[in-house]
């Protein structure tokens, strides 16, 4: 377990209250792992967000069709990517589920467009969000190598 320095803690306490200020509507708890090795590449922490920035890509043409692009429509999420000695990389992510979408088809797509990614393993969970509990487990400090490197601030989105 590692300790946690006053910088873990600055920036815990930070991400914190920025979540805090996000509004959700219909939020769910995903964890999505990730392959650890395509074509004898070693997934890292660029590849990841990478990998994830594709599936929301995919979700969110799945979910909006052109607008995704044409008007920049987006779900909304929170992405940590999670990885130490003991663990594979994965994504703990907060999605906000479109209200147009519902929970069969979401889960649905979330699963079909992880997997159609390069890196997508099949370890998936959906859970829908009753609180704030969630953003507090992702937000634990002994479970990432590099903190300040955890939090997916490319991938995050807030609308």
């Amino acid at each position: 377990m590692f300790a946690q320095s006053s910088d873990h803690k600055k920036i815990k306490n930070s991400f914190l209250e920025f979540t805090n200020s996000i509004i959700w509507s219909n939020p769910y708890a995903v964890t999505l792992t990730l392959k650890q090795r395509v074509d004898n590449l070693a997934i890292d922490i660029m590849i990841a967000s990478q990998n994830f920035k594709h599936f929301l890509n995919r979700l969110n043409r799945w979910f909006f069709g052109n607008g995704s692009t044409r008007f920049n429509k987006s779900i909304q999420v929170v992405p940590i990517i999670e990885n130490n000695h003991s663990t594979r990389y994965h994504f703990h992510a907060a999605i906000e589920r479109p209200s147009h979408i519902n929970e069969l088809n979401f889960d649905h797509a979330v699963r079909e467009c992880w997997l159609k990614t390069k890196w997508g393993y099949n370890h998936i969970d959906i859970q829908p969000m009753n609180d704030n509990g969630w953003i507090e487990y992702i937000s634990k400090v002994n479970t990432k190598s590099e903190y300040d490197l955890a939090i997916d601030w490319v991938n995050l989105r807030r609308n």
